[in-house]
């Protein structure tokens, strides 16, 4: 190709922003979205973006570092020295892994034969983040991000001189490893961190935005504006690009992992600080043991927790911990079996493998310490209780404890420091008694198995500890109420306290699964307790149980919302701490803590939460405006999900560098669907500020601001029990909300029509209440009928469900009584329906069992012209591979036509879930070949998907991704737009159905690609014979194909190609041996190609 010049995009308003990560072989960065062309060929996904959130100003500011500044990021550092630039890439969260150092320095700027001088002058910083070096000739500016820094040069007036304006910067530090639609490459080698320089922007002063793409030649990046750009810019201009990384270009922030945690318990650190474990589903669907380390003044000290155990394919659950001097034994049931671990008291992790192995199941386990050693307990298939003793860094063999043949269940051990360990269990099958067993510090049976409770009714799930003179136990009997009963017992296996033992809570309703520690004298038992079950449903309460028996006061530990369950205790340094699962966020369990005094005050009134990490993203939407995309999600940046957005434009660049608050309301909102309504986005969300139930909330939304118009949301539907699941779509005056809805004890599918204000037109509109449950709604508008199509998943009593429909008038009024009419009602079950409008229909898409329990994706048009008319009675087969999964479909007009984009597993041993797509013809029926969204190596799942905002628009698709080097779960997001036909425009080779963009057209060659000293173009404004038609340019004399290697010109001929021949003719010189600097003497080169570049010495 001849050199770069630029395509004018007047909707564009490009500013190229990244961030600085680890480059680990992911996909390449941002990309420039190209004009939308339909011209029949395949749909291609853009390179994957991530989102995420920016830190305060501080954490970006430069600070003077000797004669220079420094500055940085999480993801990179930066020095500006002297006019040379010098970055490092880091990767969050790995200890010690950085890049070499990337040098970028101004070398060089001229325009044809006007070289302008870029000495440097000095260097001043002029915001926090912000500095500014001054050369001769132009300013040079350094910004420093989250997401990157922007290097960018301010020209105040034409530079002067004829042709392209080029500036070039030195590169070194780094190997150039290739350019992509991203930008340019370099790291050192595969594997390694590095950097992305992206393409450039040419701001001119009225606003008016030129893409310039970055070149690569021999260590330097060149930066070249075409000539009639800079003849005809309003001045001051800007050349404005960005260096960014390969990937991790989000920027996490540590809070809550997001993920559901629970059932855990807390240890001791033989101090004054604890070590709580429990069972984590943040990197899989399956749990597995993380943990973390607390503090005495109730301070989580691991904000990215340990993991102590992890495995994708069997579920790790209940562990239990005790401190054995040095760290901690953490053990667990795995997969039918009991495993453990050591944890280091600095948080090291080793591995002891299986403890308990047999064919028989083994669960329920508990563990207690004295000194360096511990006993390990555990239930056999249910019915007999097995133990371990721990020493000297390993479990020896096991051996029975109690296996009579009654039932023996639910162990629990203590241990006396001075003496032996004591071992509840529950024993029989129908009135369970409290029973006991000493076991001696080398593993043997000590006395025989002695009654602790033994009344009517049943006792269960004991709980016991030792507080420096006897053991305390705790547990729960339900002779007549469900209540808490304790007793000491002495050292040598003596009740003092004869059954049915103390009452320790007999509150009305039932106090159950108690837990107990005992410091020097007292005790502080805690427990779940239902007498709050119809206000803030099950509560932590708590009491002290002294060394005489006598029961404290008790303590209402917290007063969440929803239930907290699961509780366990563990006395340091003169106080407790207790943690429980809390659900009070409404989506995912979480483990919350708080410090209890001596006297059994509430320390933590808020409570602790210990289930922390960067912020999980969840629940992605995308919509679009006139203007601009949107894409919302929920996100964990505290305890609980709140809804969040940022905006990207037409070109898809991203508007907003820290995503906005829609709503943080208290506990979860989860962004389910949005829509613009004429004026601003309307979006909808699942909300769970409520109390115990769901609700339907929604926010109108500024799409020139980002920000919401209703502060706090208003409430759509906040009926009795659930309502979730919500759909939007509207007419562009007023909009249809639907969602599933609880209230009646089984879902049915209800709605609300909203005027643009927000306020409600129609409200509870019930759409369908079938007998069984009618889930998963979705709605979309007909403007050439003017009604809404409204599907669902519909269960009509059966043991399957079926897709079904009904119209709603552009007025709110259903038009199709009886639950409308059937969509799909195929063997077996469909489900999780999507549905859009384009080109005079509706296409609904669905997951479908009919032939493969896993899930296939079906799709079928419907017409609403004259009443609900299925066009594909069979339904249309999308995507189907035998014996893998593929659900969860979303469904985009698209020029015309429709895109689907869905889950797909048939990779699952290499890529595991990924997003697969097709298009499919609105007019015909006719699906496309599917292809690949995303397939990286983690988990991509959940997709939405939305056309653009103009008819020229690629589609944008959003998802999560499993971030396992994050352990956590982040939206990701890629355009979809046509690949096009030779001689169509364009700007990437990604666009082109042939994979080569030469001079802004797809070209059936590579036409000497992003080579600047060719004699080749692929355009006609650029010589060629036809667009798209690889042409060797018209000469001789007439193009320029190498100019002069030095101005003012001394030693060099500039060489113009000859209308022969592809290459440009070798590189010559003139006044060879001729003295080209006087006050050195030395003399210009040989005029041979031997003497090139031909520059004066």
């Amino acid at each position: 190709m001849t050199k770069k010049y630029l395509t004018r995009l007047p909707f564009w308003a490009a500013s190229f922003l990244g961030s600085l990560a680890a480059c680990q072989g992911g996909e390449p960065g941002r990309a420039v979205s190209p004009p939308w062309q339909d011209t029949g060929g395949p749909l291609a996904p853009s390179a994957e973006e991530t989102i995420g959130w920016d830190s305060d100003a501080a954490a970006v500011r430069f600070e003077r570092a000797g004669d220079g500044f420094r500055g940085g990021f999480q993801t990179h550092q930066v020095v500006v020295s002297q006019g040379l630039i010098e970055l490092v890439a880091l990767e969050p969260g790995a200890q010690g892994r950085r890049s070499p150092s990337f040098g970028l320095q101004t070398v060089a700027a001229w325009r044809g034969e006007v070289a302008l001088d870029t000495s440097f002058v000095g260097a001043a910083q002029v915001a926090g983040n912000v500095v500014e070096t001054a050369r001769a000739a132009l300013t040079e500016r350094l910004h420093n991000t989250p997401e990157g820094v922007e290097q960018s040069w301010r020209f105040e007036q034409d530079p002067g001189g004829e042709g392209d304006l080029i500036v070039a910067i030195d590169a070194t530090g780094l190997d150039f490893a290739g350019s992509t639609e991203g930008g340019l490459h370099f790291r050192r080698s595969a594997g390694e961190l590095g950097f992305r320089y992206s393409h450039g922007t040419w701001v001119e002063a009225d606003g008016d935005r030129w893409a310039v793409q970055a070149q690569y030649d021999n260590g330097r990046i060149l930066l070249a504006v075409p000539a009639e750009i800079i003849a005809n810019s309003a001045y001051p201009a800007v050349l404005d690009p960005t260096v960014t990384a390969e990937v991790l270009t989000d920027v996490p922030v540590l809070g809550s992992s997001g993920a559901d945690n629970a059932n855990g318990e807390i240890a001791t650190d033989g101090g004054t600080g604890y070590f709580a474990v429990w069972q984590d589903r943040r990197n899989t669907r399956n749990d597995d043991i993380w943990g973390a380390r607390v503090n005495g003044s109730g301070v989580v000290q691991d904000l990215r927790g340990i993991k102590i155990y992890e495995n994708a394919t069997t579920v790790e659950s209940n562990p239990v911990v005790a401190w054995v001097g040095t760290g901690w034994v953490v053990a667990w049931e795995s997969a039918g079996n009991i495993a453990a671990a050591f944890v280091s008291s600095a948080g090291a992790v080793t591995q002891l493998g299986t403890v308990a192995g047999t064919a028989a199941v083994e669960a329920s386990p508990a563990i207690a310490a004295r000194g360096t050693s511990a006993l390990l307990t555990w239930t056999v298939a249910g019915v007999d209780i097995s133990a371990a003793l721990y020493s000297a860094g390993a479990f020896g063999a096991s051996f029975a404890v109690a296996a009579t043949a009654a039932a023996e269940k639910s162990p629990a051990v203590a241990a006396n420091p001075a003496g032996e360990y004591l071992v509840l269990f529950q024993e029989g099958s129908v009135n369970d008694n409290i029973r006991g067993q000493r076991v001696t510090d080398a593993g043997a049976l000590s006395g025989v198995v002695f009654d602790l409770s033994i009344e009517s009714g049943t006792q269960s799930t004991p709980a016991v500890d030792f507080n420096g003179t006897d053991f305390v136990a705790v547990w729960t009997t339900s002779s007549g109420t469900v209540d808490l009963r304790g007793a000491r017992i002495s050292a040598a296996g003596v009740v003092l306290d004869a059954s049915p033992g103390v009452m320790v809570s007999g509150a009305a309703d039932q106090q159950t699964l108690a837990d107990l520690s005992c410091g020097t004298g007292a005790c502080w038992v805690s427990w779940q307790d239902r007498r709050n079950l119809a206000t803030t449903n099950f509560d932590i309460y708590g009491a002290t149980f002294s060394a005489a028996a006598e029961i404290g006061a008790e303590t209402l530990v917290t007063t969440a919302n929803r239930a907290q369950t699961n509780v366990s205790s563990a006395v340091s340094g003169g106080q407790w701490m207790t943690v429980w699962t809390d659900l009070r966020d409404g989506e995912a369990r979480g483990m919350f803590g708080t410090r209890v005094s001596s006297a059994g005050a509430v320390m933590d009134a808020g409570a602790v939460q210990l289930g922390r990490g960067y912020d999980r993203h969840a629940s992605p939407v995308v919509s679009r405006t006139p203007t601009i995309w949107s894409v919302m999600w929920g996100a964990t940046r505290v305890a609980d999900y709140d809804a969040v957005h940022v905006r990207y434009n037409a070109n898809g660049t991203q508007l907003d560098a820290n995503p906005l608050t829609i709503s943080n309301a208290t506990a979860s909102q989860l962004p389910s669907a949005a829509v613009y309504s004429g004026t601003n986005l309307l979006a909808v969300w699942t909300d769970n500020r409520g109390g115990s139930t769901r609700d339907i909330y929604g926010a109108r939304v500024n799409p020139s601001t980002g920000l919401p118009l209703d502060a706090s949301g208003f409430a759509i539907s906040t009926a009795a029990a659930d309502q979730s699941s919500a759909k939007i779509a509207t007419n562009g005056t007023t909009s249809l909300v639907v969602w599933q809805d609880r209230r009646t004890g089984s879902f049915d599918i209800y709605a609300a029509l909203l005027n643009a204000d927000g306020s409600a037109a129609v409200s509870d509109l019930l759409i369908c209440a079938n007998a069984g449950d009618q889930t998963r709604p979705t709605v979309a508008y007909d403007p050439t009928n003017a009604v809404y199509l409204v599907a669902w998943a519909d269960a009509n009593g059966g043991a399957t469900t079926d897709i079904r429909g009904a119209r709603v008038s552009a007025a709110g009024a259903l038009l199709d009584a009886a639950c409308g009419a059937t969509i799909s009602g195929a063997d077996s079950s469909q489900s999780l329906p999507d549905v859009a409008f384009a080109n005079g229909r509706f296409l609904v898409a669905w997951e479908d069992r009919r032939s493969d329990p896993n899930g296939d994706i079906y799709a079928a048009r419907v017409s609403a012209t004259g009443g609900l008319t299925v066009l594909d009675a069979s339904g249309l087969l999308v995507s189907a591979v035998a014996a893998t999964e593929q659900s969860r479909p979303a469904v985009a007009p698209y020029g015309g036509n429709f895109v689907v984009a869905w889950e797909d597993a048939r990779n699952l041993a290499t890529t595991k879930f990924d997003i697969y797509g097709t298009r499919i013809i609105s007019a015909s029926g006719v699906v496309e070949t599917p292809f690949v969204i995303a397939a990286s190596v983690d988990d991509e799942r959940s997709p939405d998907i939305s056309d653009g905002p103009t008819a020229t628009s690629p589609a944008k698709v959003a998802y999560l991704r499993t971030r396992l080097d994050l352990d956590t779960v982040r939206v990701q997001v890629r355009r979809i737009t046509y690949q096009t036909a030779t001689g169509a425009s364009c700007s990437s080779n990604a666009q082109c159905a042939s994979g080569f963009c030469v001079d802004s057209k797809c070209c059936n060659t590579a036409c000497g690609g992003t080579t600047l000293t060719d004699c080749q173009a692929c355009s006609i404004a650029r010589g060629a014979s036809a667009d798209g038609l690889c042409s060797v340019v018209a000469g001789p004399n007439l193009t320029i194909c190498r100019n002069y290697a030095q101005v003012p010109v001394k030693c060099d001929a500039r060489e113009y190609c000859d209308g022969v021949s592809a290459a440009c003719p070798p590189d010559l010189g003139i006044n060879e041996g001729r003295v080209c600097n006087t006050t050195t003497g030395t003399v210009c080169p040989a005029n041979s190609a031997a003497g090139a570049p031909h520059l004066c010495p």
